[in-house]
């Protein structure tokens, strides 16, 4: 008989360009998006955004140089006889590095966003799940978009929707049923589970204190509520890096409540030591 660790699923984390998904420990990829130009583009909230960098010349003055440039206008004129003189004579270090007195500072190329078309292509032959968290509120063309891309890559099946903006799942759900969706609830909810059941969620993504919140040795209420209402829960842990041996403690110790009171799933940034604890 398989106990409840063997119930539940670990979905990975993908937060940056370059995370590796760890194909051995992960039943499923957890990724970002946002609508962007008519496409759903990848978010990845652990790197910073990049600044175009442009030459002064190109930088507007500011209040405070255009003031100092004032304040020193006077010292300029005064000095500008010297200044002339000085320009007719080169001097020593132009006439030696003649190519270093003119310096733009060179513009980085901004990476090409990934789109979700693309994400999907690279990892169609996986057998992950892929559950998307929409960062964004789509209309009516933004909903066909997705659903497109997903029967393009025929992920209909593996794709589960999970969202914050819970009319874009509700107008998703009603344009193609066969597509799963999630209410994902940053606050604690009274009774979820009848909102979920009310929606035509099959799953209910919620943070992991809001399900341990009640949780005692013989389970969940949330928990038990939910899978008696054909809910299942899925454990977002906002702690899935660890910093340190401790932290790593308190999230094997979080993790393995999780998986006891009978969690679906676990979102985590470490499928490793989520395989461990729960398995």
């Amino acid at each position: 008989m398989k106990s409840l660790f063997d119930r539940t699923k670990i979905y990975q984390y993908h937060t940056a360009p370059d995370t590796v998904i760890d194909l051995e420990h992960a039943d499923g990829i957890v990724i970002h998006a946002r609508e962007r130009f008519g496409e759903l583009v990848l978010v990845y909230p652990d790197s910073k955004s990049q600044v175009l960098i442009s030459s002064s010349a190109d930088q507007p003055a500011t209040a405070d140089s255009a003031g100092a440039d004032a304040a020193g206008a006077d010292a300029a004129s005064a000095n500008a006889a010297s200044a002339a003189s000085e320009a007719a004579a080169p001097s020593a270090k132009a006439t030696e590095e003649p190519h270093t007195q003119e310096k733009e500072t060179a513009k980085p190329v901004k990476p090409v966003p990934l789109t979700l078309d693309s994400f999907l292509s690279q990892h169609k032959a996986d057998t992950l799940d892929i559950l998307l968290i929409l960062d964004c509120s789509l209309d009516a063309s933004g909903i066909k978009a997705l659903l497109l891309t997903a029967k393009r890559q025929e992920m209909t099946e593996r794709l589960l929707v999970a969202s914050k903006y819970h009319k874009t799942l509700d107008a998703l759900y009603k344009e193609e049923p066969s597509i799963r969706i999630s209410p994902l609830c940053e606050e604690q909810l009274v009774r979820p589970w009848i909102y979920a059941a009310y929606l035509g969620a099959e799953v209910l993504c919620l943070n992991a204190r809001d399900i341990l919140i009640d949780a005692d040795p013989y389970g969940s209420e949330i928990v038990d509520r939910a899978h008696n209402n054909s809910v299942m829960i899925y454990a977002v842990c906002s702690t899935s890096i660890p910093a340190h041996e401790m932290a790593q403690a308190e999230d094997v110790h979080t993790l393995r409540a999780l998986a006891g009171v009978g969690c679906d799933a676990v979102l985590t940034h470490n499928p490793a030591l989520a395989y461990s604890a729960v398995r």
